[in-house]
């Protein structure tokens, strides 16, 4: 594979989460599910309304007079809270995918070294490793999975084996999940090739300070030790001879 290649290859890792996110907003709103309640089947209706739809409804159940069994509060409550997680993740995952590609793009292409390798040390404390990029990266595909958790809810909370979902087309949860299964193999196959260029912005940098510092203390030590024993021996070699000095100057007396 060519140099060039290799480099459309690793830029496209960095780019493709974020597509997959942008990706998956537009397949909300693409009319992909059909539900059947109470034996009639309603129009085919998007992640997009059937979550704003949830949304409007917990929220007056909820913070409304009205009187409403223990079901509908269960129900309710637990769909307003997981709209709000879907979307929490959701924007996270963009924030972390639109980070980690501003990170890798001034990592590959920037002139100014210093700087450089300052956006990379603050992005590395918060993801360490592709690992945990991959998982912060793809949380918010948790979002497709609204039309799924209200067929759930529905069916365990209210005990309705007749309410049924049927899926009619590709939705957000299918087409961003294949994205993002495509990011993380990318993101395997180009470790290589950014180790190769000098540009994984995983890279640890190699603790070499430490080592030479303890081999200095080693120096050090050696020199010390030996200078104390040079010391040692001019120390007797004096004392000796002032000793001599003594035994000559009484027999002279």
């Amino acid at each position: 594979m060519k140099n060039n290649a290799k480099k459309i290859l690793i830029y496209t890792r960095y780019i493709l989460p974020l597509i997959a996110l942008i990706v998956t907003l537009i397949m909300f709103f693409v009319p992909t599910h059909r539900f059947r309640a109470e034996g009639e089947w309603g129009e085919k209706v998007s992640a997009f309304n059937l979550m704003s739809n949830s949304w409007d409804m917990s929220r007056v159940i909820l913070f409304g007079n009205g009187e409403n069994t223990g079901a509908d509060l269960l129900f309710s409550r637990t769909l307003f809270s997981l709209i709000i997680v879907f979307a929490v993740l959701f924007v996270f995952s963009a924030a972390v995918s639109a980070w980690s590609l501003f990170t890798a793009m001034t990592y590959f292409l920037s002139d100014d070294r210093e700087n450089a390798e300052r956006i990379k040390r603050i992005f590395n404390v918060f993801f360490p490793n592709r690992i945990v990029l991959c998982i912060c990266s793809a949380v918010g595909i948790a979002a497709g999975l609204m039309p799924y958790v209200v067929n759930y809810l529905y069916t365990t909370v209210y005990s309705d084996d007749s309410f049924m979902m049927v899926l009619e087309a590709p939705d957000s949860l299918i087409v961003g999940g294949a994205l993002v299964v495509a990011s993380i193999v990318l993101s395997a196959v180009c470790a290589p090739l950014e180790r190769g260029f000098d540009a994984d912005i995983f890279k640890k940098k190699e603790i070499t300070t430490a080592e030479d510092e303890l081999d200095d203390v080693f120096d050090e030590d050696s020199y010390t030790a030996t200078n104390a024993a040079q010391n040692e021996k001019i120390r007797r070699l004096f004392a000796d001879k002032e000793k001599d000095e003594k035994d000559s100057s009484k027999k002279d007396e």
